[in-house]
């Protein structure tokens, strides 16, 4: 993303660049004056904070998280366009007041940081959730993982019956975990390493006992998780 980064700040330093070369070097009535000043120094603001949204949206490693920044970047940009028409407006048009070019400057401006903040924090909101899930799958993902590698080291047609069963078993359950859940998924935990110590040594009367217990707990951990919602 950081690569993206310089490409864009090439794109915003000749934005920039033309912008100063219009306003200095076009020749206009209004060059100099106050609202002149006042719509060139409203434009440049917005480039330098859009510049600063970007650095903080493209700074980001995770897709998932620079997704999520992308619509706080388009707001910024937007923000910048229409900054630079009401600000271009107030700096070319004779006859604008510095007090009407100021309102209309500010509330554009206004409106466009705050629709930006917001989407910022929304994205936030956004990014601290996906983590949360991430966070509440990872018992069943982790397990599901483990049966189904356990599955493909089976040796005899009775334990991979056996593992079938258990590996269908945790491939469809809940995959949200909850604090109130800890207890049951540590004998589940606990019981799945003995299951899988017990198919590594090919001891099939133990492993059919392990495999109705983790059938038993998984049941049990579902049923806790649909009171729990």
């Amino acid at each position: 993303m950081k690569k993206n980064f310089k490409s864009y700040v090439i794109i915003w330093v000749i934005g920039l660049a033309i912008f100063n070369l219009c306003s200095f070097f076009v020749p206009s009535e209004t060059k100099f004056t106050a609202s002149f000043w006042l719509g060139y120094g409203f434009i440049t603001l917005a480039f330098i904070l859009h510049l600063g949204t970007a650095f903080f949206g493209f700074k980001e490693e995770s897709k998932e998280k620079f997704f999520l920044n992308i619509s706080t970047i388009t707001i910024s940009f937007t923000t910048l366009i229409c900054t630079a028409i009401v600000g271009a407006i107030t700096m070319a048009v004779p006859g604008i007041h510095e007090w009407l070019g100021s309102i209309l400057c500010f509330a554009c401006f206004g409106i466009g940081i705050a629709a930006t903040l917001f989407a910022k924090t929304v994205g936030d909101i956004v990014a601290k959730k996906d983590e949360e899930i991430k966070v509440q799958t990872f018992f069943v993902k982790s397990l599901t993982v483990d049966a189904d590698t356990l599955v493909s080291q089976a040796k005899t047609p009775e334990i991979k019956a056996e593992l079938t069963k258990v590996y269908e078993a945790i491939r469809y359950s809940d995959p949200m975990s909850n604090s109130a859940l800890f207890d049951i998924e540590e004998q589940i935990k606990n019981e799945f390493k003995a299951f899988s110590d017990a198919v590594k040594d090919e001891d099939i009367e133990l492993t059919i006992i392990l495999a109705k217990n983790l059938l038993a707990l998984l049941k049990t951990r579902n049923d806790n998780c649909k009171l729990l919602k």
